[in-house]
């Protein structure tokens, strides 16, 4: 399954509405797994509590596969690790950076 999309994006074609933004010190509500009917199939969009678009699916065939996305969603969330991949890659062995 691939999820994409930094905090606030959206695809035009299928557009989140605006959200209001929560007062500091107040804890966020629970966030919102949508079903989104759309490219022949079934889209899932993690929205958080205020609304604004976390991430987006990719197509599943039904509701029913959709759902069992989501579920695969939850638990591998609850277990994941955070990977940073913004490093720069490494130099190739024998060559130095330029000065």
């Amino acid at each position: 399954m691939k999820l994409s999309g930094p905090a606030g994006f959206q695809r035009p074609d299928h557009p989140v509405p605006s959200a209001p933004t929560l007062d500091s010190g107040r804890s966020s509500p629970p966030g919102t797994f949508e079903l989104v009917r759309a490219d022949g199939g079934v889209l899932i969009r993690l929205l958080d509590g205020a609304g604004a678009l976390l991430a987006f699916s990719g197509t599943y065939a039904d509701i029913a596969a959709a759902v069992e996305g989501i579920e695969t969603m939850r638990e591998c969330a609850a277990t994941s690790h955070i990977s940073d991949r913004t490093a720069p890659a490494p130099e190739p062995a024998g060559r130095t950076a330029a000065p």
